[in-house]
């Protein structure tokens, strides 16, 4: 007998509103800290950069306390910490608060984002929860693009009481997200916790996830092609008007939203989350020619016809590498563990966020040469991700008194 469909409108109510915080913040952050607080940019973007490692470094260990003590009741702290740094923002008049707020913050929000995915699954069934993923996905992207657009009203106003309020309004939606946490749906699909001697290992003892991890982490390099490398191009090229990048971005981010949820369908087990993500390589693939054949004496219709193939080449590799890690690392991650394993797949893209944006950029500075190298990295990857996502089921079923789901790679 089949499970009762549960409703997703509260969790996905709790993405958005959590999400058009993360909106606010990010659009006014920088512009605060450097035009009212008065740091320079480099201390702001060294204070970013700690933020980032220091989420890489709590991640792993957060998600396994999710896993001990309880998802909601982790995510629920979280939230409230990262309602708490936004309020202590407006406080900041040096170096060493900025440094300290901005390394907390980097270690709340990424050790949020796999005890979100862990909440998730308690109460959606696993063969609906790459779907249920791909809606949370499109959901944040709406709510980043409202906080966005209404951080940029108060960037115009461009006052100290303005950016106040943004702040304090981010602080205010995780506080509403922090709620919304303790109004989720209970399903059965809880994950038992952890015992002392359980069959599974812990993530960053299980090579064939380890290995999935790292391979996934390269295809995810794809989205500093589309934050770094476009706008650079447009950028360098005279004829191509700058405002061409604000085109490209909501173009990509209009995409992503219309077509998330139809790329993530069958993914939802390791042969077809395998398929995905050798589609999205192979994307790549395709945008890396596009932009081959881009140089600066293209006429203008030219131009745009090259980078219009490039966004929709690079988008498409965006849509089904993210469905295709969501379905592998679900399908992989077992339950009594899933806060440690989604915080350890979550470390390749961490590590890409942290390598993409110098590699693209030296990528453009190479010109030709630099984009069939990177080509041929995702070439690659692209297609060995089906061996690789072989030899992780195996290793993971081979030690798991779990059944081997429909659909699995033989």
């Amino acid at each position: 007998m089949s499970s009762p469909a549960v409703s997703l409108r509260p969790y996905l109510t709790m993405v958005a509103t959590y999400s058009f915080g993360c909106g606010l913040y990010s659009t006014a952050n920088i512009v605060f800290l450097t035009t009212v607080v008065g740091l320079d940019p480099s201390i702001v973007s060294i204070g970013l950069g700690a933020g980032a490692l220091s989420g890489m470094l709590v991640a792993v260990p957060v998600g396994r306390l999710a896993d001990r003590v309880g998802h909601r009741r982790v995510l629920l702290s979280l939230r409230l910490a990262q309602a708490f740094l936004f309020v202590c923002y407006p406080f900041i008049g040096g170096r060493l608060v900025f440094m300290t707020v901005a390394v907390l913050l980097g270690a709340v929000l990424a050790a949020g984002m796999p005890v979100n995915r862990a909440v998730l699954s308690e109460f959606v069934p696993p063969d609906e929860r790459v779907k249920a993923q791909a809606k949370s996905r499109t959901m944040f992207n709406i709510g980043v693009s409202v906080g966005s657009a209404a951080g940029g009203l108060g960037i115009a106003a461009g006052t100290r009481a303005a950016f106040i309020v943004l702040l304090l309004a981010g602080a205010v939606s995780s506080v509403l997200a922090a709620y919304l946490v303790t109004r989720l749906p209970r399903g059965e699909h809880g994950a038992p916790a952890v015992r002392a001697g359980a069959v599974q290992p812990s993530a960053l003892r299980a090579p064939g996830f380890l290995a999935i991890t790292a391979i996934s982490g390269v295809l995810a390099l794809n989205a500093a092609i589309a934050t770094v490398g476009l706008p650079l191009i447009v950028v360098r090229t005279e004829s191509v008007p700058d405002w061409t990048v604000a085109v490209i971005t909501v173009l990509n981010t209009l995409l992503v939203i219309a077509f998330q949820v139809p790329a993530a369908r069958g993914s939802e087990d390791v042969r077809g989350a395998a398929r995905a993500s050798r589609l999205g390589g192979l994307s790549v693939v395709a945008c890396c020619a596009f932009l081959l054949a881009f140089h600066n004496g293209l006429s203008l219709p030219v131009a745009l016809g090259l980078l219009f193939g490039a966004v929709l080449t690079i988008t498409a590799a965006e849509l089904f590498c993210s469905a295709g890690s969501w379905g592998v690392s679900h399908a992989l991650a077992p339950d009594e563990r899933q806060g440690d394993y989604f915080a350890t797949f979550g470390l390749g893209f961490s590590t890409a966020q942290v390598v993409g944006p110098p590699l693209v950029t030296l990528v453009v500075e190479a010109g030709r040469p630099g984009w069939i190298g990177l080509a041929l990295v995702f070439l690659v990857a692209a297609l060995a991700y089906p061996a690789v996502a072989r030899f992780a089921e195996h290793l993971t079923r081979s030690g798991s008194s779990r059944p081997a789901p429909h659909g699995t790679l033989r």
